[in-house]
C-alpha cells in the first residue's frame, strides 16, 4: 500500500482516491519522467498548440453542419417558441463549456502531472472529482456519445454524396463504405493540433453553405407564391424538437481535448463562448428564415425543401465536405 506525501502527514491513497497519482496519464502522448524535486520533466517538448481562434473553429466545425440541416424542421416542430429554446440550449451549452474549461485549469493548478499532454482529459476530470468509478462511467458515456455522433456524420455525408451522384448507379449503402474507407486513414492522426486544417475547412464550408442556403430560401420565396401554415406543436413534437436542438449543441465530449491542445489553456472559456456565439449566428437565421418561408411543409433535411438549382447542388457539396471534416474532429 503506497502513501503519497504532499508535504503533510502521509495520506492513505486507498481511502482518498482523489489524491492518487495517476502515472498512466502522465505518460500519455509523450515520454515524461519525475525529477528529484517531484516535478514532471517532458523529454519530448510539445508543439506550439492551438490558438484561441483555432480552438473556437474546432468547436464550430464539430457541430455546425448537422445543425444547419435539421434545425429548421426542429423549429417547425416546436413552433415559434423554439427560437427561445434554441437560444436557451446555446447558453446552456456555452456555460457547460466554460465550466469544463475551468475544471481542467483546476487540475493543472493542483496536479503537476496534468500540465503535460493528456489523451483522456475528460475522464481525468471525473477521476479527480469522484474517483475511479466515475472515471469509468464518464469514459463509457463518452464512447457512446462519440460513436453515435460519428454514425450520424457518416450517414449524413454518405446521403449527401449519394444524392449528388445519383446518376452513377452506386447505392447509398455502398457510399457509406466508400466514405468510411476514405476517412479511416485520416482518423489515425493523433490530436486536434495534428489536423487543425480540417477545422478551418469545416467552418469555411459551413459558413459558405449558410449564406447560400439563405440566398436560396429568399430566392425561392420571391419566385413562388408560398403560403406557409404554422400548426401549434404537440407535446411529442415539442420534445422531439428539444432533443434535436440539444443535439445541435452537443459537442462537449471533445472540449477538454481541444483545450488540452491549446497553447494557452486558460483561454478556452473565451474560445467556447466565441464558438457558440458563431454557432448561434449561423443557426438562428437559417432556422427562422426556413420556418417562416416553408412553415409546416419543411422536410427533416432543409435541403430537400429547396427547388433543384445550382445553389442547391453547391450547398449539398459544401455540407457533404463539412460533415466529412467534422467526422475527424
Amino acid at each position: 500500500r503506497h502513501e503519497v506525501d504532499f508535504g503533510m502527514a502521509p495520506v492513505n491513497e486507498d481511502k482518498f482516491p482523489v489524491l492518487q497519482m495517476d502515472y498512466a496519464d502522465v505518460k500519455n502522448g509523450s515520454e515524461a519522467t519525475f525529477a528529484e524535486d517531484g516535478k514532471t520533466e517532458d523529454k519530448n517538448p510539445r508543439k506550439k498548440g492551438l490558438s484561441f481562434w483555432l480552438a473556437a473553429f474546432f468547436i464550430v466545425g464539430e457541430m455546425a453542419g448537422s445543425g444547419v440541416l435539421i434545425l429548421p424542421r426542429a423549429l417547425a416542430d416546436a413552433g415559434w417558441g423554439g427560437v427561445v429554446l434554441l437560444i436557451f440550449c446555446c447558453v446552456n451549452a456555452t456555460y457547460a463549456g466554460i465550466c469544463l474549461g475551468r475544471c481542467w485549469s483546476i487540475l493543472e493548478e493542483r496536479y503537476e502531472e496534468y500540465r503535460t499532454k493528456n489523451r483522456y482529459p475528460y475522464p481525468a476530470i471525473a477521476y479527480r472529482a469522484a474517483g475511479m468509478k466515475m472515471r469509468y462511467f464518464v469514459t463509457v458515456c463518452l464512447e457512446i456519445n462519440l460513436l453515435g455522433v460519428s454514425i450520424v456524420f457518416l450517414l449524413l455525408s454518405s446521403e449527401l454524396i449519394a444524392t449528388l451522384a445519383s446518376t452513377w448507379g452506386i447505392s447509398f449503402c455502398y457510399w457509406i463504405l466508400i466514405v468510411a474507407a476514405v476517412l479511416c486513414p485520416l482518423m489515425w492522426l493523433g490530436t486536434p493540433e495534428d489536423f487543425w486544417p480540417a477545422a478551418v475547412l469545416a467552418v469555411g464550408c459551413t459558413v459558405t453553405a449558410c449564406f447560400l442556403l439563405i440566398a436560396s430560401i429568399v430566392k425561392n420565396a420571391k419566385e413562388t407564391t408560398i403560403v406557409p401554415s404554422y400548426s401549434p406543436p404537440s407535446v411529442l413534437s415539442f420534445f422531439l424538437s428539444f432533443g434535436t436542438i440539444f443535439f445541435s449543441f452537443g459537442g462537449a465530449a471533445s472540449f477538454p481535448t481541444f483545450q488540452n491542445d491549446m497553447e494557452d489553456k486558460s483561454q478556452f472559456p473565451k474560445a467556447a463562448t466565441t464558438g457558440f456565439g458563431i454557432l448561434l449566428l449561423l443557426y438562428l437565421p437559417v432556422a427562422v428564415l426556413g420556418y417562416s418561408v416553408y412553415g409546416d411543409s419543411l422536410k427533416p433535411d432543409v435541403i430537400n425543401s429547396l427547388p433543384d438549382s445550382g445553389l442547391k447542388t453547391a450547398i449539398s457539396i459544401l455540407l457533404a465536405l463539412h460533415t466529412m471534416f467534422a467526422y475527424l474532429l
